[in-house]
């Protein structure tokens, strides 16, 4: 892996692997914020953190995640790919063209990667939320 502060030389054959530790990296960190906020809100209770930090604390239960996902699924199994990318866009907040590009690959995802990615989706939205970061739907011109 580069230090932020080397230039990799781009070279598409390894990009895609360097999307993958990218994302690996926001994954860990994520859950290693949440542990972190779990452990001083069990110290120092809700109060402590505040109800904006405490929303990053929630995770997303697995009864809950795959129930999303098993839907998702359905829908796909079932020839419903209208009905699948919407439930991909709603469920992982993304564009109409991300979730059309998601439900034609779902299949070659593994069950563990679509759940991390649905809890870090989430995990983005408390977090953007919290921070008012602008995006691309929400910025003004």
């Amino acid at each position: 892996m580069f230090p932020m502060v080397i230039q990799p030389v781009v070279d598409s054959r390894f990009l895609l692997e360097r999307i993958r530790q990218l994302e690996q990296a926001l994954v860990l960190q994520s859950e290693t914020i949440q542990v972190i906020l779990q452990r001083l809100e069990a110290k120092f209770g809700k109060e402590f953190l505040g109800s904006d930090l405490h929303r990053l604390t929630a995770t997303l239960p697995d009864a809950e995640a795959k129930a999303i996902l098993n839907s998702i699924d359905s829908s796909i199994k079932h020839g419903d790919k209208p009905a699948a990318t919407r439930q991909v866009r709603d469920a992982f907040g993304c564009t109409w063209d991300e979730a059309l590009s998601a439900v034609a690959e779902w299949s070659s995802h593994s069950f563990e990667t679509k759940i991390r990615a649905l809890r870090l989706a989430r995990y983005v939205t408390v977090a953007e939320s919290i921070h008012s970061i602008p995006t691309e739907t929400n910025q003004n011109p």
